[in-house]
């Protein structure tokens, strides 16, 4: 099998932009297609599903048939259509197509020429067209509102508010009529709305509401009266919250109260009118507390009827409370209802009457319970857990260093080499939840099984809030070493609520011993008639629960698909757990896992070129412990799963023949082995020193980090007793793939498809090359620089984007590349070592460090900005690109903003740690003046200096030329920063 099938079958063989658009035709995939390769059939083809597309067909592919098609599928490509097509045609062509547009989609009206509007195309557009709005957006115009008065003849008006009565709202004031207005609001009530106010009177009012109650909100105040709210009311009750104050009874509250669609919180008991003003067709089946004017809100008789109406529960009126009390202290979130009146939390008085009056029995519990957390959390000295399991004090090898259990600050190792382009993965193994949780499971012991299912998912979720550091990016890696849980169940908990609350990049994880127990019980291990299910079973099941639980816990599209098999492309892989299996990142775009069978059945040279172009592989598994000659199967470790240790071996002898493998093909990538049990339980050959072990199982920290590179880290197992959940981390180069990795130095033409490859091997965003042209690759000293050559120009190519060259003369850049990018390094070299520093102490107070640009990241929204034209030092909280907030100290900065962070501020600042950022006063003296760069260089414009700097950051930290600018050649070495900017032409 050659190693393009090899690729094919393991659906790593990318889908073409070409191919994509046939199986999903659509205006957006056909704009992902170069114009160069586009044909006229697939045009056609793509038209007559998605007229729109028609806006990204190649002018040279467009014909009058094209044309036609997209216009009959929707009218609005009638603007995509180009002049030549037109003038080709003729007027009479062109004319039949406006009436295609418009008979197609009554909006597309707004952009037929004045000269071919007629009145056969404004009856078809007002009465004929396919497309009648059901919810519109009430900014959005109607077809109407695009037509000239000359028309609009009474008929005509007429018959377009019966066929759409909203559309008096695009009526032009000097056409509409009283009838026009009686015929809408009659036809539906919530065209109330757009009566001008000289039109409404009672008849008016009296329409509207008896075809619609709830537009009782769009009549005018001194039209309301007791009996049109009475009348409105007892037809519809959820109209409550739109009644005036003064027309709000006691009676009307408790008649709400008393109807089976009244609640007191919605889903995220904020249910805020925005939609009400956003559409203009909107309805509520349903009642809430806040409706209740605030007057009634805190009468005895109202608390009391919502408590019998929740079987005297209080806890939906203490969390409706809650919620208040909390959106008061919120500064960017405004609490009305819908009279547009402020929502306040409920009088003491009235949370004392519900704390008397309520069910205690909630309370009571959810006190228990967070007393009992704060317990578990808190505790420092831990008795232990009683049970009668396997002992784990193992034999650690002479190699290896014992980690104090001790130890709370986040430990991060670091193997990179270089600073600027390196990978950050978090690792935990061994959580064991019943036994963390042994001490509440006491406490709860006599309690029902859902009261259990709840404490305990609250119990997960402090843990792991407690456990994720508040800082993980989209790319950050998170390795689970197994023993998590010793069933499905407490498993399915903890995924679940990890899945919720991580924000970095892939959850890798393996199973663990603990896992294969399979939820059983000490009786039925010792039962000699039990057997358990097959291992493949479990760990299936683990796969399957697991994986469910992430895609309903994600949220904000985190998960695009279900996790399979098959072709990865496109798709971000958050749920993984591998047991004798390869999770790789191909050419850093197609995530894969490649399963045991696929690993051992392709050839040595097929794998090998396979692993060459990943850019980060990770080998997991149980590992087993066949080599272990005491803790192995005979003395327990998998209960009925694995019950002798000749089992054990040829399961430590599957994963070993796959580790060689691995080993085999991929010796001199960086592979991260991922198991559950020690290395030398696996295997006695030479670690790889190139590898990454991570593993857990013995419940003994330790490390084995050698000078010939090897590293092993057991060190961050949390074990049976009860204590805090930390995760510790890793740094390792990025590792990029190059399909220009065996090139000589000199000129090549490329492919857009090998320019799309080259960037996103390096994490660049690109599409590839959608010019015409010829496209060619700079290559000097791994150095490398794309410039797109025509009849006319020379561009330099950044990204999909091009940007001018003054010379046309491609062998000038080429000869100049290593001149030019040493030169770039000199002049940014002082700015570069200052904003390391900021970054390096922006992490010793516990921040993030990222950098991009000219700014570094203390967290999402705090940033520090270090000046490229004098080096001053201004930090800022940024909520947008334009609203930002600077500050001229850090402490005051980090005291109002992170304040978190502000103990190890002053820790930090106190053993002087942190000079740039630990002064009182941030540029005093300007001792880190050197850290300018010359304004020829970069540009006054705001943030234009950050995104120069990007790409000039692409010469140290990617290697690539992404901006050119003759004048650095010139730079010395001796002075660089004295260059005078040349006059330009």
């Amino acid at each position: 099998m050659s190693v393009k099938n090899l690729e094919k079958e393991l659906g790593l063989i990318e889908i073409r932009p070409e191919e994509i658009v046939i199986k999903d035709p659509t205006e957006k995939n056909l704009k992902n297609v170069p114009k160069i390769i586009q044909t006229e059939e697939m045009i056609m083809f793509v038209c007559k599903k998605d007229g729109l597309a028609l806006k990204h067909a190649s002018q040279k592919l467009i014909t009058p048939e094209v044309c036609e098609i997209a216009v009959d599928q929707n009218g609005m490509a009638l603007k995509y259509v180009p002049n030549k097509i037109i003038k080709l045609k003729g007027k009479e062509w062109y004319a039949d197509l406006c009436i295609r547009a418009v008979s197609s989609n009554g909006y597309s009206i707004e952009v037929v020429p004045e000269e071919y509007i007629t009145k056969k195309i404004v009856e078809i557009a007002l009465l004929k067209c396919k497309f009648i709005p059901e919810r519109l957006p009430v900014w959005r115009k109607l077809p109407i509102a695009y037509i000239s008065p000359y028309y609009l003849t009474d008929d005509l008006l007429r018959k377009s508010v019966e066929r759409i009565p909203i559309c008096i709202k695009d009526i032009p004031k000097d056409l509409l009529t009283r009838e026009l207005i009686e015929v809408s609001v009659k036809a539906n009530g919530s065209a109330l709305r757009f009566v001008p106010r000289e039109y409404i009177n009672e008849k008016i009012i009296s329409m509207a509401i008896d075809s619609n109650e709830l537009a009782i909100r769009y009549v005018p105040p001194i039209y309301l009266t007791q009996t049109i709210c009475d009348k409105c009311f007892e037809r519809n009750f959820t109209v409550l919250g739109y009644l005036p104050l003064e027309f709000v009874t006691k009676e009307m509250c408790l008649k709400a109260i008393n109807q089976k669609e009244f609640k007191v919180n919605d889903l995220e008991d904020d249910i805020d009118e925005w939609d009400d003003e956003e559409d203009i067709e909107f309805d509520k089946e349903t009642v809430y507390f806040k409706d209740i004017p605030e007057i009634y809100r805190n009468d005895k008789d109202i608390l009391e009827a919502i408590l019998k109406l929740y079987n005297g529960n209080a806890l939906p009126l203490l969390k409706w409370n809650k919620k208040r009390v909390e959106k008061k202290k919120d500064y960017f979130e405004l609490d009305v209802d819908k009279r547009n009146d402020n929502i306040k939390p409920l009088k003491k008085a009235s949370i004392d009457y519900i704390n008397n009056n309520g069910s205690k029995k909630s309370e009571k519990d959810d006190n228990r319970f967070d007393e009992a957390v704060s317990k578990l959390l808190n505790k420092k000295e831990l008795s232990g857990v009683k049970n009668n399991e396997l002992t784990l004090h193992k034999e650690i090898p002479s190699s290896y260093y014992i980690v104090p259990n001790n130890i709370e600050t986040l430990m991060e190792h670091d193997f990179s080499e270089n600073e600027t382009v390196t990978q950050k993965i978090y690792y935990i193994s061994d959580i064991h939840i019943e036994h963390q949780m042994y001490e509440l499971i006491e406490l709860l012991k006599n309690k029902s099984k859902a009261y259990k299912e709840k404490i305990a998912l609250n119990f997960v979720k402090e843990k792991i809030s407690e456990m994720i550091p508040s800082e993980n990016y989209a790319d950050d890696i998170l390795l689970i070493g197994g023993d998590v849980a010793d069933s499905v169940h407490f498993s399915n908990l903890f995924y679940q609520e990890l899945y919720s609350q991580w924000r970095g990049g892939p959850i890798i994880s393996i199973l663990g011993n603990h896992e294969l127990w399979d939820g059983t019980n000490q009786k039925q291990w010792n039962d000699p008639s039990f057997k358990s299910r097959p291992i493949e079973e479990i760990v299936q099941t683990y796969k399957n629960e697991i994986q469910r639980g992430n895609l309903c816990s994600r949220e904000n599209g985190i998960v695009e698909q279900p996790i399979s098999t098959n072709n990865y492309f496109g798709l971000n892989i958050n749920s993984i757990i591998l047991e004798n299996e390869l999770f790789i990142k191909y050419k850093n775009r197609a995530s894969r896992i490649l399963k045991e069978d696929e690993i051992l059945n392709a050839s040595i040279s097929n794998l090998t070129e396979v692993l060459e172009k990943c850019t980060y592989i990770v080998l997991g598994g149980i590992g087993y412990s066949g080599l272990n000659p005491i803790y192995n199967a005979d003395a327990g470790l998998y209960r009925k799963a694995i019950t002798s240790i000749e089992e054990d071996k040829k399961r430590t002898e599957r994963f070993s023949e796959i580790y060689n493998k691995v080993m085999e093909c991929a010796r001199n990538r960086k592979v991260i082995i991922l198991t559950h049990t020690p290395v030398y339980d696996w295997t006695s050959d030479k670690y790889n020193p190139n590898w990454i072990y991570v593993n857990g199982h013995t419940h003994i920290n330790a490390l084995n980090i050698s000078d010939d590179g090897t590293a092993v880290l057991s060190d961050n197992q949390i074990g049976y007793n009860p204590s805090k959940w930390k995760l510790k981390s890793f740094m390792i180069d990025i590792q990029w793939y190059n399909p220009f990795k065996d090139y000589k130095d000199g000129i090549y033409e490329i492919t857009s498809d090998e320019y799309k490859e080259f960037n996103r091997g390096r994490g660049i965003l690109s599409n590839g090359c959608s010019y015409e042209g010829k496209l060619y690759m700079l290559k000097r000293n791994e150095m490398y620089m794309f410039v797109l050559k025509t009849i006319k120009s020379l561009s330099l190519m950044v990204g999909g984007q091009r940007k001018s060259l003054h010379k046309r003369d491609v062998q000038y850049y080429y000869d100049n590349l290593l001149t030019y990018s040493e030169n770039i390094k000199k002049i940014i070299a002082p700015y570069e070592k200052i904003i390391k520093q900021i970054s390096d102490e922006v992490k010793k107070i516990g921040g993030s460090g990222n950098i991009h640009g000219c700014i570094v990241d203390i967290s999402y929204f705090s940033h520090i900005y270090l000046n490229p034209y004098d080096g001053t030092i201004t930090p800022y909280w940024a909520l947008t690109p334009l609203l930002k907030q600077p500050y001229t100290s850090i402490e005051k900065f980090i005291k109002e903003n992170e304040p978190t962070l502000l103990e190890n501020y002053h820790l930090a600042s106190k053993k002087k740690e942190i000079p740039l950022i630990g002064k009182k006063e941030l540029n005093e003296n300007m001792e880190n003046n050197i850290a300018t760069i010359p304004e020829w260089v970069l540009d006054k414009e705001i943030y234009k200096p950050s995104r120069i700097m990007k790409a000039i950051q692409f010469v140290w930290q990617q290697n690539i030329i992404r901006i050119w600018n003759d004048d650095v050649l010139q730079t010395t070495s001796q002075n660089p920063a004295l260059i005078k900017k040349k006059t330009e032409n």
